[in-house]
């Protein structure tokens, strides 16, 4: 039995870099290469559109190496709602496509890696809040809705999506993305969630896992980040604490003793 699953793991890899090699001189053939897998799906799943929340991006290159495309799309209530979507010619691992025509966007205040929140205008976008004239300054400025994400531009056009503004913290003079962490941790690791968050002036970020330890996802960490968006320590759970909704309890997440360390940087950058 043991004999059986190699072998399956065995063709698979063989056929996803067979798929990959033909693909390259422009042939498809992976919904024949991975017929069996297609069957056991019901034999006509042909694409996934994704929305709401961001979309693994290793489920997504997974999807795609088997023959089954997978979209996302971004936007907001307050954008009727789409703002930017992938098609069958602008796809990238990681990206929620390009801003819809009908719309103008840009990103502001940005960082010295170009990520910074995005900001949209056009038919689609919403007036304002129903008679909440402080809410709609706050949100609407210049005719430009800010949205509260961060994200920045690939050099195809797409937009590359990463997290929440609120979650954007300052530590030694350097802006830091919470989320960039949490997905390097998900992306680079056998964890199953992830949590980075501030306590006591450093980052801490919480991984669930079974298999790793702290060192384990720093070093597989510290090949994607730059030096400044390091956690300052790592704690690995068998649980990380959700409530009923699947947020994370934060306020349950245990203390860690870390060691701050002067890092580079200036409170002006």
């Amino acid at each position: 039995e043991i004999n059986r699953y190699v072998w399956l793991f065995i063709w698979f890899k063989k056929g996803i870099k067979l798929s990959n090699f033909l693909r390259k001189i422009g042939i498809d053939k992976r919904r024949k290469i991975f017929k069996d897998i297609h069957d056991s799906l019901g034999g006509k799943l042909r694409l996934f559109v994704a929305g709401a929340a961001a979309f693994d991006p290793k489920l997504s290159k997974g999807l795609n190496d088997l023959g089954v495309e997978t979209y996302q799309g971004y936007g907001l209530t307050e954008t009727s709602p789409v703002i930017a979507a992938e098609h069958r010619k602008c796809i990238r691992t990681g990206s929620v496509g390009k801003i819809l025509p009908s719309l103008q966007g840009k990103i502001v205040d940005q960082n010295e890696n170009g990520i910074g929140e995005i900001a949209v205008k056009g038919p689609s976008v919403m007036l304002g809040y129903y008679e909440n004239e402080e809410a709609t300054n706050d949100t609407i400025k210049d005719g430009w809705l800010h949205t509260g994400d961060l994200g920045y531009v690939y050099d195809n056009g797409s937009i590359i999506f990463c997290g929440r503004a609120d979650r954007q913290v300052k530590i030694n003079g350097k802006r830091i993305e919470l989320e960039g962490i949490e997905n390097a941790a998900l992306q680079n690791c056998d964890v199953r969630r992830a949590v980075a968050t501030v306590k006591k002036g450093g980052i801490i970020l919480y991984c669930e896992s079974n298999s790793e330890d702290e060192k384990s996802v720093r070093d597989a960490i510290c090949e994607s980040l730059p030096p400044y968006m390091l956690p300052t320590a790592v704690c690995v759970l068998e649980y990380i604490p959700i409530n009923s909704n699947g947020k994370v309890c934060v306020s349950e997440l245990p203390d860690v003793d870390i060691v701050l360390e002067q890092r580079k940087g200036s409170d002006d950058d």
